[in-house]
């Protein structure tokens, strides 16, 4: 009977994992979802937990030295709480929410392989960021460039 159980256990906790799986990478192939939130570069590889948005290998690198978590979307697991918060945000919902008025003529985007730019653009954005996360209220950003 305990060995019935631990087998139900299991193969419940494959089926939640298989679950999750299939809405993360549902998720990541949305078209905002599929480009780096930060440099624009297509074929986001990493989800920024703290944010969640999709971002490049180049991105996560650098928000990890923010003390922002990011996990690999290839290699990692994401439980149910994770691949929600992935849905309620998106790259779509973070450009509304965190960029609203931003111009990108004026401030644009970093290049994709160019680490400087990428930690200059986010330190930019950290306590913004950071702001508007700890209060979880949407705030219009009239100029990104200060």
């Amino acid at each position: 009977m305990w060995l019935l159980r631990g087998c139900d256990q299991r193969a419940a906790a494959r089926l939640a994992a298989a679950k999750q799986e299939k809405a993360l990478k549902a998720l990541s192939s949305e078209p905002a979802n599929r480009r780096c939130f930060v440099t624009g570069q297509l074929g986001a590889q990493y989800a920024d937990m703290t944010h969640g948005v999709f971002v490049s290998t180049a991105a996560a690198g650098v928000m990890r030295e923010f003390g922002w978590r990011t996990k690999s979307l290839s290699m990692a697991t994401f439980n149910a709480e994770e691949v929600k918060k992935l849905k309620q945000g998106g790259n779509a919902a973070a450009e509304l929410r965190y960029l609203s008025g931003w111009n990108q003529q004026s401030y644009p985007r970093p290049p994709a392989r160019n680490e400087r730019q990428i930690r200059q653009w986010v330190q930019v954005r950290q306590g913004k960021l950071e702001c508007m996360h700890r209060r979880d209220i949407p705030i219009i950003l009239t100029s990104l460039a200060h």
